[in-house]
């Protein structure tokens, strides 16, 4: 905006050589200067304003998009970390259950139990089983969800994971924080630039409906002689 607020050169400056009749030699230099607006409305200023603000929420927009990126990856790998775990106590829980039916089976052969019984131990498997495939699932889709928030599939070879209870939180937060916290959100930064920038554009019409005053400049020139 500040070309506009300002001359500017239109074109490279030109020399001419000429000689008088005393034989001495003149130059002439031109420079072509372009016209500018003078802003008593406000015009350029309230454009000049809106593309700043413009720009500043497009930086808060980039943090904001960063830590929720870093959120999403971090609760995405503790999703995946639990998934692990349940899947193992599901697999204990199965094979605790078939050995369950292979007794209750022995014991229906034998003649000690019902048939009632068999059935019962028959669909606590059914269940562990369920219970397990749709954990497995959900691992699947835990991983495909951190393959694509990293932008390809997660590095093999890596070191073995904690626990979730050998997890450590380092990071207390304590309690009382004042509220003006909220206010240093990108998120919340952001929105507020794009509200000065919404209002720096209104400005701008109101002004535009304004006559523009203009300055015209000529070409100066300058004239040395020796």
């Amino acid at each position: 905006m500040k070309s506009v607020i300002v001359p500017s050169v239109q074109s490279p400056p030109s020399m001419l050589k000429l000689h008088d009749f005393c034989n001495r030699a003149r130059y002439s230099i031109g420079v072509g200067v372009t016209g500018f607006e003078l802003d008593f409305w406000g015009r350029v200023r309230n454009l000049s304003d809106a593309a700043r603000s413009q720009y500043l929420a497009t930086v808060q927009a980039e943090r904001a998009f960063r830590l929720a990126l870093i959120r999403d990856v971090a609760s995405t790998y503790f999703a995946s970390r639990e998934a692990d775990e349940r899947i193992a106590l599901a697999e204990a829980t199965v094979r605790s259950r078939q050995e369950g039916l292979r007794i209750a089976e022995r014991r229906l052969e034998a003649g000690v139990t019902s048939a009632l019984d068999f059935r019962q131990a028959e669909s606590l498997l059914t269940q562990a089983e369920t219970e397990l495939a749709s954990l497995r699932l959900a691992e699947a889709q835990s991983e495909n969800f951190l393959a694509v928030l990293l932008g390809g599939p997660v590095p093999v070879g890596l070191t073995v994971p904690l626990t979730l209870a050998d997890q450590k939180n380092g990071t207390v937060i304590a309690a009382g924080l004042p509220s003006e916290l909220m206010v240093t959100r990108p998120d919340i930064l952001a929105a507020e630039e794009k509200l000065r920038a919404a209002r720096a554009n209104i400005g701008a019409a109101r002004a535009a409906f304004r006559v523009p005053i203009s300055v015209l400049l000529g070409q100066p020139s300058f004239h040395p002689s020796h």
